[in-house]
């Protein structure tokens, strides 16, 4: 129980240091606003709102449109790329997501294997399906008003599936857009324990160029010599102090010292650029008497640049 507040209480401390890495899930949605009147989309006819994702990578996961249910099963939901200047126009075809049911009266649509890149502008773009039979009624508000990081009041239509758009910035069609922030950090174990456990690595930040983050140690011996060390590219896990090291070969091993409490930060404050596909490896070796030969270890993490 202790061990467990003293951790929640570390990071804590490091979510003030480091801000921006709350997992967001909501990117887009306009839901709550007052639905007026809806625009129509069939085979020829398309229908398009966009959306954006600030400087983070994520997973899509489900849309939520507001049409009417009954046509739910008839609608096809793509998500398209932005081309042009501003908010621009959808683009190039990113993927179709599935109808996967109802979220009280407003049907979900859900994704596979769509990652959204960071800053980028999507189109939600929604047309009937071929030889379905009901037209698609999506509404939309008055309101230009909504929440989430991503959130613009932009729509369009396309009269002739999709080769010419024309766009609107008041007045939006009303969608709701989720989403996970994809996972930079992976803890691989293999920690080795000394005279307060294992003593655990933890990683935050998003690895992207010029972003800030920080690799925290903790449960570590207190006022101890430590290092940190670093692989690139591959693993190859080797015998170390009673131990298993995964970072081998070792790329790099930086000092670090912990403190009365048995913690070590090692922060940066903007990451360098040109690394990116880059998999990195961490794991710290502690002086401990407590450990089986003098060295205690923490887990290792994988880290992988976007």
């Amino acid at each position: 129980m202790v061990r467990k507040r003293v951790e929640a209480a570390l990071v804590a401390t490091t979510l003030l240091v480091v801000a921006g890495f709350a997992r967001a899930s909501v990117l887009s949605d306009n839901l709550d606003q007052l639905p007026l009147g809806p625009e129509v989309a069939t085979v020829t006819e398309w229908l398009t709102a966009s959306f954006a994702t600030d400087a983070k990578s994520y997973d899509l996961t489900t849309v939520v449109l507001r049409v009417g249910s009954s046509a739910a099963s008839d609608a096809v939901v793509d998500i398209y790329s932005s081309v042009g200047t501003g908010a621009g126009e959808p683009g190039v075809l990113v993927g179709t997501l599935t109808y996967s049911g109802m979220s009280g009266s407003l049907p979900v649509f859900a994704a596979q294997g769509i990652v959204l890149d960071p800053s980028t502008t999507y189109w939600v773009v929604v047309r009937e399906k071929p030889g379905g039979g009901s037209s698609i009624f999506w509404t939309w508000t008055p309101s230009d008003a909504g929440t989430g990081v991503g959130f613009q009041h932009t729509w369009g239509f396309s009269d002739d599936s999709g080769g010419s758009w024309t766009i609107f910035d008041q007045a939006p069609l009303m969608m709701q857009v989720n989403a996970e922030e994809l996972a930079f950090w992976t803890d691989l174990g293999s920690a080795l324990p000394g005279m307060s456990g294992p003593p655990q690595l933890k990683g935050y930040g998003q690895l992207l160029a010029g972003s800030n983050g920080l690799i925290v140690l903790t449960f570590a011996a207190p006022s101890a010599p430590s290092l940190l060390f670093l692989s690139a590219g591959a693993i190859v896990p080797t015998s170390f102090k009673g131990g298993t090291l995964l970072p081998v070969p070792v790329l790099l091993a930086l000092p670090l010292h912990t403190d009365a409490l048995g913690s070590a930060t090692l922060p940066w404050a903007a990451w360098p650029p040109g690394v990116s596909g880059l998999d990195l490896y961490f794991q710290a070796g502690i002086q401990d008497a407590a450990a089986v030969k003098g060295v205690a270890l923490s887990n290792a993490l994988a880290a992988h640049v976007p």
